[in-house]
């Protein structure tokens, strides 16, 4: 959670990594970054793939909006594991 302010927070952030061994490269995720919107690749420093997306709230987000958050992070999620091998 970001930007937060008396008890309330105007953004978060969704991610998860995942225990490959190091097989990935720079070139693999940049393919996913390139034909992806939403969420955003990189790898860390064992080579191991991370995927994260940004939830912005504010200026007041809803419960309905929050929903359609979570299915696109969830949508999104389900194309990264498939695009790594999970």
């Amino acid at each position: 959670m970001y930007d937060c302010k008396d008890d309330a927070c105007a953004s978060l952030q969704f991610s998860e990594g995942f225990d490959t061994k190091g097989t990935f490269t720079a070139d693999k995720i940049n393919d996913w970054n390139k034909n992806n919107r939403w969420a955003r690749a990189y790898i860390d420093k064992e080579n191991d793939p991370w995927v994260e997306y940004d939830v912005d709230l504010a200026p007041g987000g809803t419960y309905e909006g929050l929903r359609d958050q979570f299915g696109i992070w969830q949508d999104a999620l389900s194309h990264f594991r498939k695009f790594i091998g999970w």
